[in-house]
């Protein structure tokens, strides 16, 4: 996904100061991949291996194993991740990833870029990731299960 990303991306990414700001930054890069695109859910701040170090560790190996299969993987790199952090910092946890999952990941997932899902084992112990399985559900996005 990296090569998609653009210097002007990367500013962007680092300029962002809600989730909001995000949206077109990730839209440019989807719309910059070969298609079929997917994504990659499941734990990384809840559930898992209750760390999120070792759950981000675990998205990293899923996503290489998938794009070695000739998958196009839209993944949340470091980058990406870097500036959710940034802009989530302090506040109610809770109502935070709400905000983040209504602003950043609804978009996105509405905007029918993505068109393929792959859930990682133990994504049912997500907040997030079962609030994405919803989604992909009720947008008719395939999900495979790994």
């Amino acid at each position: 996904m990296l090569r998609y990303l653009s210097s002007e991306d990367d500013l962007l990414l680092k300029k962002a100061k809600n989730y909001s700001d995000l949206v077109p930054v990730v839209m440019g890069i989807l719309k910059r991949m070969p298609t079929p695109v997917a994504v990659v859910c499941g734990p990384i701040s809840t559930g898992g291996s209750g760390s999120m170090e070792v759950n981000l560790k675990k998205f990293e190996e899923t996503i290489a194993t998938l794009v070695s299969k000739g998958i196009n993987v839209f993944g949340q790199s470091f980058l990406i991740e870097k500036a959710i952090r940034r802009i989530s910092a302090g506040g109610n946890r809770r109502e935070d990833e709400d905000l983040l999952l209504e602003t950043f990941y609804r978009p996105v997932f509405e905007s029918g870029l993505i068109s393929r899902a792959y859930f990682m084992p133990d994504w049912q112990t997500s907040y997030g990731a079962s609030w994405e399985h919803e989604q992909f559900l009720r947008l008719g996005i395939e999900i495979h299960y790994l």
